[in-house]
């Protein structure tokens, strides 16, 4: 019989099939030929392809899987390589919190360390930060007679309508724009949502450590978009000597001494500016050097530039000087003012008394306009044309 089936054969169904004797299996055992052994040259001998392996250890029926012999230690989350973080989600954590102020009410000590341990990082340098015990019922007293700061963190253990009503207190008694961080005691979600529909910027709970703390702040004040931007306020003079850059300059101090808020002059009277004057400051570098080079203005050169006079009052200082004509581009003016605000919550433009196209442009961007005259006809004629 052949070993494929030729349809050229003769084929009758109707005969009975019978086996080929070469392939019965029944046939006696002396018949059967004796399958050489294979020895090939440089095969491997099988004991030692298949070594002796130990038996599995007996289970018992309480023993066993939910899933018969399956191993049910859980499946570990695959590996993603995720994309590299762009620029901006690197500045969120990276890029330094803006020269605010921060005040903590804590309940517990290790709170107040934490805080304190947080204040001292790169990121927060520019902060003004101060914790104390008291809590929530302690903020509400304290803010009574007392303006806000840019962002209050409150350490509170309570929850539902106790909670609800005591941030409503202090609510009424918090100047517009302070934002309100929140370190409870609960993981609670529902309670996180509310918060946040309530106006909280955050929720935190424990272990909190000093670099979320940090997180959450720059998150609240480097959002790129929301970026926060100082108030700008613009000093001019009705005509020149009725003391525009005095008054400037003083409600500066108030702002940063009296208030307890970072504050920064920018002294834009190029030629004859008196802000390093009044102040008693000198510096190697001014304003002239970030308007020459607008786009160069970063934080790094902001820090060199400005000069610090206390912990929350920096000058940035005119040159002063008449070897240089300024013929700048209102554009520069608009980047260099740009950058100190996001930088600080008060920004004070002492101007000088002229009439230009940067001048213009930069009084119609500044959030307040002060336009000081004297009690003579010449101040009153020219403080209403502006207006």
């Amino acid at each position: 019989m052949s070993d494929a089936y030729d349809f050229d054969d003769d084929f009758d169904p109707t005969e009975p099939f019978v086996l080929p004797e070469e392939l019965r299996l029944d046939k006696p055992a002396d018949t059967v030929e004796a399958t050489p052994p294979i020895d090939p040259v440089g095969m491997v001998p099988t004991d030692e392809l298949m070594p002796d392996f130990p038996a599995p250890p007996a289970m018992i029926a309480d023993e066993l899987p939910a899933f018969g012999y399956a191993d049910t230690t859980p499946m570990q989350e695959p590996l993603i390589v995720e994309e590299p973080l762009s620029a901006g989600a690197i500045n969120g954590v990276d890029q330094p919190v803006p020269q605010i102020s921060i005040r903590a009410f804590c309940e517990r000590p290790d709170t107040v360390a934490m805080i304190g341990s947080a204040a001292l990082d790169r990121r927060l340098a520019r902060a003004h930060v101060q914790a104390s015990l008291g809590g929530l019922p302690e903020a509400i007293e304290y803010y009574h007679d007392e303006n806000t700061p840019n962002l209050i963190l409150i350490e509170s253990g309570m929850r539902g309508p106790a909670l609800f009503e005591q941030l409503e207190e202090l609510a009424n008694v918090c100047d517009p724009g302070t934002k309100v961080i929140i370190i409870g005691a609960a993981n609670d979600v529902g309670l996180y949502r509310q918060l946040i529909r309530r106006g909280i910027s955050d929720y935190l709970v424990p272990p909190l450590s000093a670099l979320q703390l940090i997180r959450s702040i720059a998150d609240v004040f480097t959002d790129p978009d929301q970026p926060f931007a100082g108030k700008v306020t613009a000093f001019i003079g009705a005509k020149g000597g009725v003391g525009a850059s005095t008054l400037a300059h003083n409600v500066a101090w108030q702002i940063a001494e009296g208030a307890q808020a970072g504050t920064t002059i920018m002294d834009l009277d190029l030629s004859f500016g008196t802000a390093g004057l009044d102040f008693n400051q000198e510096s190697n570098s001014n304003i002239g050097d970030a308007l020459t080079e607008p786009e160069r203005v970063d934080d790094v050169l902001l820090e060199r530039l400005l000069t610090k006079c206390t912990e929350n009052l920096s000058i940035f200082t005119a040159p002063a000087t008449l070897d240089k004509e300024w013929e700048l581009d209102p554009a520069a003016y608009e980047t260099v003012i740009s950058q100190v605000r996001a930088t600080v919550p008060h920004v004070i433009l002492d101007l000088p008394h002229t009439w230009s196209r940067w001048v213009k442009s930069t009084l119609f961007a500044a959030d307040e306009i002060v336009i000081v005259a004297s009690p003579d006809l010449a101040s009153l004629r020219n403080a209403k044309k502006p207006v």
